[in-house]
């Protein structure tokens, strides 16, 4: 990538960020470019740290291989079994793509599926979106008219649905008639937050706008109504922000969710929000803060934070607030081990798994990462000349979110990690992506772990599938979509439930 590379933006993870050359996300046109030499890591079996716990529920029959961890008086034998990943051949029609890939799935009542993500024919960013409707996973139609059918305008973060209603959201770049690198700061973004909503299985969509200057992150049913989030951008910072629909998403009221900082303190913005869960009674929200941040950083969220910080260390922290009376109230909660931590981290994907809240994202290398300064707002100021700074990590937060317990997956520094997690009984299953900028190669592991001990097994993705970004769950199994290394089109493989 060259260094006068003109500023871009693309939708990363839920969030639009800004950067120098093609932006380093997940769904950048650079890195899928068939001009880099892209290598999968060789990784067939990796050992996650250990956790406080020694877990004994799992049928002694599974099959291998076979985790152990001794301690002082007992031995306890975990068998997760083995990730095996199976790639179908799929067709994708009514498309002109170089190259596309999935964001989001949903599986619809009557049994198909509805997926988005990007269908690119040219390397332009914004990537435009694109919907396509599957009854097999096998066959890819391009649907969505109203939604999909204009270039480089909208990005599609998420799906949902209630009743004969079908709903998206993500961000919609209409307004994006000047290059970014002109704006001087976020005042004017120039993109909104945009819903769509369809009664007839995902075939035409109509729009609705959620706000002006905002990006939207994703969309759940909580109670029978629809929930959007993602943030919003207020005299140049970026802010967390809530929509919701009780119509179907026909109409939605936005909320800009305030949560106390500590006791005593006064509500102040949530960060930016990537997920929203619930948990047992209560809501759990997921994101970035900088109120917490240890390293010294004395601006809000901006597009510095946004731009560099969850991609290259900016003073960013993870931000995690709980609400306890159906969003009507926040708290920030400050578990150990992820929040007021050196260096920046970010969460890609959550899940609940009975008592625990359940993480997937990274955090940096303690061995690339020396010194760590005070007042340092940028990782690459103490990181070796060329290295990379981030592991993967899955955290495990106990339910009174007072530790965040972490586990590293995968011990290779990168760039960008991405992907997706589900909950499968108590265990997850995580399909990890990781990028290096600097050498050029992509990595895609599957993973199989048990959050509470911390132990995982995992598979090298390979073979038809790359690069995946969403992860469902039907009666058969685990379903991963990403693309396909040869025909750069969308690819669907399978692993078996652990």
């Amino acid at each position: 990538m060259p260094l006068d590379a003109p500023v871009t933006s693309a939708d990363v993870n839920g969030y639009v960020v800004m950067t120098t050359g093609y932006a380093p996300a997940p769904y950048d046109g650079a890195v899928r470019r068939l001009t880099l030499a892209v290598a999968v890591f060789t990784t067939a079996l990796v050992l996650a740290a250990c956790g406080d716990g020694i877990d004994e529920r799992y049928d002694a029959a599974a099959p291998q291989p076979v985790v152990t961890e001794a301690q002082t008086t007992t031995t306890t034998t975990v068998r997760l079994g083995q990730p095996a990943v199976a790639s179908s051949r799929v067709t994708v029609k009514n498309t002109r793509a170089t190259y596309s890939g999935a964001r989001s799935s949903l599986h619809l009542a009557d049994g198909s599926w509805l997926l988005t993500g990007y269908d690119n024919h040219t390397e332009a960013q914004p990537e435009p979106g694109a919907v396509w409707k599957t009854t097999d996973l096998a066959t890819f139609t391009r649907v969505g008219k109203g939604i999909s059918d204009q270039d480089n305008q909208q990005s599609l973060s998420g799906l949902a649905q209630l009743g004969d209603t079908v709903v998206a959201v993500g961000t919609n770049f209409a307004r994006n008639d000047v290059n970014v690198s002109s704006i001087p700061d976020l005042a004017s973004a120039l993109f909104d937050a945009d819903s769509w909503y369809s009664t007839d299985g995902g075939a035409t969509f109509k729009e609705v706008s959620l706000a002006h200057d905002a990006s939207a992150a994703g969309v759940t049913v909580i109670d029978g109504a629809l929930w959007a989030y993602g943030y919003r951008i207020v005299a140049g910072t970026l802010q967390g922000a809530m929509w919701t629909s009780t119509d179907k998403g026909r109409s939605w009221t936005a909320t800009e969710p305030l949560a106390a900082p500590g006791i005593g303190r006064p509500p102040q913005p949530m960060g930016p929000l990537s997920n929203v869960l619930t948990w047992g009674d209560s809501l759990v929200a997921i994101g970035l803060t900088s109120a917490t941040d240890p390293d010294g950083a004395s601006r809000p969220l901006d597009k510095q934070a946004m731009a560099y910080g969850v991609y290259a260390g900016d003073a960013v922290d993870v931000g995690i607030w709980l609400s306890a009376d159906h969003g009507t109230t926040w708290r920030a909660t400050n578990p150990d081990e992820i929040t007021g931590v050196r260096g920046a981290q970010y969460v890609v994907a959550a899940a609940i798994v009975g008592d625990n809240l359940v993480l997937l994202g990274a955090a940096p290398d303690p061995t690339a990462v020396s010194g760590l300064p005070t007042g340092t707002d940028t990782l690459s100021s103490f990181l070796p000349s060329g290295a990379s700074g981030f592991q993967s990590v899955l955290w495990t937060c106990d339910y009174q979110l007072t530790r965040c317990s972490p586990h590293v997956l995968f011990h290779d520094s990168v760039d960008v990690v991405a992907g997706d997690m589900v909950a499968s009984g108590r265990l997850v299953v995580a399909a990890v992506t990781t990028f290096d900028f600097t050498s050029g190669t992509l990595g895609g592991h599957v993973v199989y772990a048990d959050p509470v001990s911390g132990r995982s097994t995992s598979a090298t993705v390979g073979g038809q599938i790359e690069q995946i970004e969403t992860v469902a769950v039907d009666a058969k199994g685990v379903i991963l979509f990403g693309r396909s290394p040869t025909t750069n089109r969308v690819q669907v493989a399978r692993v078996p439930a652990p």
